[in-house]
């Protein structure tokens, strides 16, 4: 019984000192937004990055049906731990000029889109091409480029710029 006791005695002494020397601790901390935009089998990535694009010289039945047409001609990847956009623009005024210089291809025939989407045409101005939320997310580009009935041979192109931003 005294064996017991004691026992009883060193476990009730074993709480209380265990109770005194403990100490409870707060902490937090924050997640700062990230975004990277990543040209896949390219090693540009960054917030913004840019892709040239020269335009193919176009087949008989490209110029009978009015246009050139690639799917998923860029891909793009998009990392982020908050909602997303991607904007794309071109600073550039025109694509280029006829090799007889008599034509000057305007910004305007050139159209892209999120693979499957609504084609829309290219800008000075930023404009959607897709959105989302976090995660990481692969955005196949398609381009389309009008061919009208005043189209020349020429080497033609465009440096298209694309920007990943918060929602």
């Amino acid at each position: 019984m005294v064996a017991l006791a004691c026992i009883a005695t060193v476990s009730a002494v074993g709480l209380v000192l265990a109770t005194q020397s403990s100490v409870t601790v707060h902490m937090s901390w924050t997640v700062l937004p990230y975004q990277e935009l990543r040209i896949a089998g390219s090693g540009t990535h960054g917030p913004s990055v840019t892709a040239d694009y020269v335009m193919p010289q176009p087949e008989d039945y490209d110029l009978q049906r009015g246009y050139i047409e690639e799917m998923n001609s860029v891909d793009l990847t998009v990392n982020s731990n908050i909602p997303w956009k991607v904007q794309v623009w071109t600073d550039e005024t025109d694509m280029g000029q006829s090799d007889d210089r008599t034509f000057t291809k305007p910004i305007s025939d050139f159209l892209l889109r999120e693979h499957g989407g609504e084609y829309f045409p290219i800008s000075n101005t930023p404009q959607i091409l897709a959105s989302g939320n976090r995660g990481s997310f692969d955005i196949g580009v398609d381009h389309r480029i009008l061919l009208g009935s005043d189209y020349r041979p020429g080497s033609y192109g465009l440096e298209v710029v694309y920007t990943v931003m918060p929602k």
